[in-house]
């Protein structure tokens, strides 16, 4: 991943055809879905070519893939309003490809996606002057229950339409249309299959296999196959065609029998395929009586058949894709023989995990580990501040405190990067505490911890009374997701937020009790805070001695990250040398006590409310290596009143901060 990247201009052109109906790609391009079966295609072809790309979407471990190959990913749902109209900022284009598609579910799940999702990235696009947008429909908006052959874009949608999922997408297609002020092509691309998809001939295989898929009417039903990279093409013509513009497109392959792609890919396996022909008639019937059973008995999953499935096995579609190819210059480039072998390919090979790797992230260092990355740390304007405190008594916060209350701090730091802008590395409390935790179950954390905090306390006010304005702040890195660490995030709207991605999967859509248990207050957060989001995968960078592998911020050794778990899931560090050549190490909450860093590490509040234990235990015991080698090191916790009080800190308000 690097997080450096930002929307610029590429000075690379993409392909297509030379004539002047045509433009360059936009140099900026949001895909939304991502991390889907195309949209991950796309994005990745996209990068080829030169195009800056943004992501959204909600599986993770892609994402991050997406973001190592160089996309500025955002964990963004796109019913996330708010966060889907901020992802739309600085982007030339975008092409929405994030949907439901399935065969079965709510008619109020697909309308809230298919249909408020895409009126979430209209708004997007006027609100941040997008150029154009490309839709990602579905031929289905079109389909009836009876054959139909070389349909064109002129065909009206049916009266009743087949399924929930045609019926949203036709509504989305309308939004579109209806949207001044954008250009915008509508593709409708059929069938989509090739290596990665997990549905559509993957499912056709296992059912076959299992006897549940059997072939409707008598004769052969006739259908398109359209390979990913064929609509990947489609969608690059479409981004750069202007004749393309207000205009809606099928997408289709080859033609080919259900039954013989069947039959060719189960030869291709070296397996015989026994098939059994059911009537149209008796398919539709059962598949009805299916579907009421599920929908009255409220049966999880889908139903082993439904109208829709059954009608696209019973019924030949085909489809005239002449306007695509005058128009968009689109010819289909990847041959059934092709496509198959790829997925026959990727079927028989072992499948590959797509979760990141759950290995200790800890390691202890190997004789003679090179600390020349940490030596060669750029130095850098820093500043540490208090912003509020927590009274509570000394032995919840010590196991060796005496018996008496003391005033536990919360610390956050200032980096002022000459290219980059104001860093902070976690933002502290603001009074916002009190109205997240004002009803339950949230009140029950200003039991737990009762905050005194004031608005004079806050990072931003702080920083406003040093002449640093709050849109001056262009990055927060945050530690964890404890309130007295993101409880500033709102006050800053500019600033993109770092963290890691285990750190936000522990948190993402928690709300109530389940918020609770990890420390979230959701009023702390942004609404559009997702889009704002950079996450980290597992780092693999220099090593740190005992801390192992670190992260690069900036690419220029000024600020390097390490992982710290423990306390909480993903917890993270940060190494900065300041301007008087002393290494500070932001631990935040690996430890609470610079007196508690050589003591026991296996007792105390602090290690019975950790997220992992072990873990906990062995970052402590890699922060005590690397400190044993370093004499120019400052460890910082976040809460550590020593420390506060050698950096010259008020103990209970923030109005003075260490100058380094």
């Amino acid at each position: 991943m690097n997080p450096r990247v930002s929307p610029r201009k590429s000075g690379r052109q993409g392909g297509g055809s030379e004539d002047d109906s045509s433009h360059d790609l936009a140099e900026t391009v949001l895909v939304t879905g991502a991390t889907g079966f195309l949209g991950t295609r796309l994005a990745k072809q996209l990068l080829k070519k030169g195009v800056f790309v943004r992501g959204t979407g909600r599986n993770l471990s892609v994402g991050l893939e997406l973001a190592k190959a160089g996309v500025q990913f955002r964990p963004v749902d796109i019913c996330d309003r708010a966060a889907v109209i901020r992802s739309c900022e600085g982007m030339g284009s975008v092409v929405h490809c994030a949907a439901l598609s399935s065969p079965w579910g709510k008619e109020s799940a697909f309308f809230q996606t298919n249909v408020e999702g895409t009126r979430n990235v209209i708004e997007g696009c006027l609100e941040h002057g997008v150029k154009k947008l490309v839709y990602i429909s579905s031929p289905s908006v079109v389909s009836r229950h009876q054959n139909q052959h070389d349909l064109t874009e002129e065909n009206p949608p049916p009266k009743e339409f087949v399924s929930f999922y045609s019926k949203s997408k036709w509504l989305g297609e309308e939004l579109v249309r209806q949207a001044d002020g954008i250009e915008h092509v509508v593709l409708r691309p059929k069938a989509i299959y090739g290596a990665g998809d997990k549905t559509l001939l993957p499912r056709m295989l296992r059912l076959s296999r299992s006897g549940r898929l059997p072939l409707f009417g008598d004769t052969p039903t006739v259908t398109h196959l359209t390979h990913v990279s064929d609509v990947v093409d489609a969608i690059i013509l479409a981004l750069k065609t202007s004749r393309a513009n207000q205009k809606t497109y099928f997408i289709a392959g080859p033609r080919i029998s259900i039954e013989e792609t069947l039959s060719r890919l189960f030869d291709m396996l070296g397996q015989t395929l026994a098939t059994k022909r059911w009537s149209v008639t008796k398919a539709m019937f059962v598949a009805r009586v299916l579907e009421i059973a599920w929908r009255s008995l409220l049966l999880p999953g889908e139903p082993p058949l439904t109208r829709y499935v059954a009608s696209i096995l019973s019924y030949d579609q085909t489809y005239d894709t002449s306007l695509a190819t005058t128009e968009l210059g689109f010819v289909p480039r990847v041959s059934l023989e092709e496509g198959f072998r790829e997925v026959i390919a990727e079927h028989g090979a072992q499948h590959r995990s797509q979760q990141i790797s759950r290995q200790p992230i800890i390691q202890r260092a190997e004789s003679g580990s090179d600390y020349g990355p940490i030596d060669d740390l750029r130095p850098l304007p820093c500043r540490v501040f208090n912003s509020g405190s927590v009274r509570v008594a000394e032995p919840l916060f010590l196991p060796e405190g005496k018996l008496r209350m003391i005033d536990v701090p919360a610390l956050f730091s200032v980096i002022e990067h000459p290219d980059q802008g104001v860093v902070l590395f976690d933002t502290g409390y603001t009074p916002r505490f009190y109205d997240g935790t004002r009803d339950w179950p949230y009140r029950l954390y200003r039991h737990i911890t009762p905050a005194v905090v004031s608005r004079h306390d806050t990072a931003v006010e702080q920083l406003r009374g040093r002449g640093i304005d709050a849109d001056d702040v262009r990055l927060i890195i945050l530690s964890h997701f404890d309130p007295d660490h993101y409880g500033g995030i709102a006050d800053f709207p500019k600033a993109r937020v770092m963290c890691s991605w285990r750190a936000w999967s522990s948190v993402a859509g928690k709300k109530g009790w389940a918020a609770l248990r990890q420390h979230l207050l959701p009023c702390h957060l942004p609404d559009d805070f997702p889009s704002r989001l950079e996450l980290l995968p597992d780092f693999e960078g220099a090593q740190a001695g005992g801390l192992g592998p670190t992260m690069d911020v900036f690419g220029d050794n000024s600020i390097r990250l390490v992982q710290l778990p423990g306390h909480a899931p993903g917890h993270l560090g940060a190494l900065v040398r300041n301007t008087r050549d002393e290494l500070f190490f932001l631990v935040a909450d690996a430890i609470w006590s610079i007196k508690s860093l050589h003591g026991c590490c296996s007792s105390g509040l602090h290690h019975w409310i950790a997220h992992d234990r072990v873990r906990r235990i062995r970052s402590i015991r890699a922060i005590n290596s690397f400190t044993a080698e370093r004499n120019d090191l400052v460890i910082i916790p976040s809460h550590c009143p020593h420390m506060a009080e050698a950096l010259g800190l008020e103990s209970n308000n923030g109005r003075r901060g260490r100058v380094n």
